[in-house]
């Protein structure tokens, strides 16, 4: 994806899939490079409290002598969220990928990282009860395990709202 508007962005965190500390590199667009502003354009795999859409702020730093933008800080949370989905007996991916492309009618963005994790990004537009409705029984029927290392405040509104 290497283009004029978008940087590659290291972000150091404890990962909420293995509990150790990762270093794991995502694209941004660049917003404003002399402020260092960029727009979160991937989804995070290990859970780091962010969003696709999420505006940081990054810095320009030597990391084992290459000129790299290394995360600082958050300016500005997009309301998006971030799901996890973990699907450990490779023999249910196949019904639990048909499944949740049901996400994608919702305009869910969905990064496969192998057969066992599917990652989701939540707009902010979103009902998360319709998210919720695909998810939910495919956990109960023990098909998936998922995470949510980010709700947005709107999305646990959708949830407290009636039915």
């Amino acid at each position: 994806m290497e283009q004029e508007n978008f940087r590659e962005i290291l972000f150091n965190y404890q990962s909420n899939l293995t509990s150790e500390e990762v270093n794991e590199v995502m694209w941004a667009e660049v917003l404003d490079l002399e402020a260092g502003k960029f727009m979160l354009y991937n989804i995070p795999l290990h859970g780091y409290m962010i969003a696709p859409g999420d505006i940081i702020i990054a810095t320009l730093e030597n990391v084992d002598g290459e000129q790299m933008y290394v995360f600082d800080h958050i300016t500005e949370f997009s309301g998006n969220s971030v799901i996890q989905v973990v699907v450990e007996d490779a023999a249910n991916a196949a019904v639990v990928a048909e499944k949740l492309e049901g996400l994608g009618t919702l305009n869910c963005a969905m990064e496969v990282i192998n057969e066992h994790i599917t990652l989701v990004a939540v707009p902010f537009e979103v009902d998360y009860k319709a998210v919720k409705a695909i998810i939910e029984p495919l956990a109960a029927d023990k098909l998936l395990d998922y995470a949510e290392p980010i709700i947005s405040d709107k999305h646990q509104d959708d949830l407290e709202e009636e039915a």
